[in-house]
């Protein structure tokens, strides 16, 4: 898998993420800068973390699978956290906007670490795929901070009616992403 594929399907994972903060935004009484940069910051770290656990837990069975099992268990990790996004979304229901006077960093690693189970699949599959770390970590990073920041503000400002379609939309993407994948890598020539 080359870096930019890798780059599309962290994009669409991060949605979820955008998701869980659009809807927390939205029931905020005020929202300073400072607090958007440090609950993005908490996001960010905990993502890395679990991007990190991921890439570790994959070594302790990658000698055990062929690269033809490895790139397929890669795509099926991408195609299965697609359809729980989907699925999930559908059968969610409609939460009504309420003021939440709690939170602070806590809820917010609490949040977040809620939200890293996804990332930690996706680590084992960018490593099962033979993406170099660093660059994969560094995306995370970013790509986590600037969508939670841009989730809050969004979220705080117009509130969170759009939750669900993205939550849908995030879930198709990474399933037909999934099938790209296995046509490039599986039935295409590159394999």
């Amino acid at each position: 898998m080359e870096l930019s594929h890798a780059l599309i399907v962290l994009l669409c994972f991060s949605l979820d993420g955008f998701v869980v903060m659009l809807k927390k935004g939205a029931s905020l009484r005020e929202l300073p800068v400072r607090s958007g940069l440090v609950y993005s910051a908490i996001f960010s770290l905990v993502n890395t973390g679990a991007l990190t656990a991921g890439y570790l837990f994959a070594l302790l069975f990658r000698e055990f699978m062929s690269r033809r099992v490895e790139v397929l268990t890669a795509i099926l990790i991408v195609f299965a956290i697609g359809v729980f996004f989907t699925t999930r979304a559908i059968h969610s229901h409609w939460e009504e906007e309420r003021l939440d006077r709690n939170f602070n960093e806590m809820n917010c690693l609490r949040l977040a670490l809620r939200c890293a189970g996804g990332t930690v699949l996706i680590g084992i599959g960018c490593f099962l795929i033979g993406l170099p770390f660093l660059p994969v970590l560094l995306m995370t990073a970013g790509i986590t901070f600037v969508f939670i920041l841009l989730a809050l503000y969004l979220g705080y400002n117009l509130g969170s009616p759009m939750a669900r379609t993205v939550s849908i939309l995030n879930g198709t993407l990474m399933m037909l992403f999934s099938f790209y994948l296995l046509s490039v890598y599986v039935i295409g020539p590159r394999f």
